[in-house]
């Protein structure tokens, strides 16, 4: 990248040299959980009550919330799909 002849990052991609659009994942997955779990769950009692409600989160988003890119199956679902799919035999010539 380049501004009026400059180099500001070397041409070695963007994770030596971070860009905005690189946190869109990152910003998204918090805006989840703050929508989900944060403000509806508040008042909290301490940074002990969020930590532990934040891994029961992570446990539920990973198992058993539906997911739009999985075509709203839940990863666990959509894993077991793969599996299956995968190990289904197929006749050769």
């Amino acid at each position: 990248m380049t501004v009026s002849g400059q180099v500001l990052c070397p041409p070695l991609g963007s994770s030596y040299c971070p860009l905005t659009y690189d946190n869109a994942l990152a910003e998204s997955q918090i805006g989840l959980y703050k929508a989900e779990l944060i403000r509806p769950e508040g008042p909290w009692r301490g940074v002990e009550h969020v930590e532990l409600e934040t891994l029961n989160w992570v446990d539920f988003f990973n198992t058993e919330r539906p997911h739009e890119a999985l075509d709203d199956l839940t990863p666990i679902a959509a894993e077991e799909l793969h599996y299956a799919a995968r190990n289904e035999l197929t006749p050769t010539g």
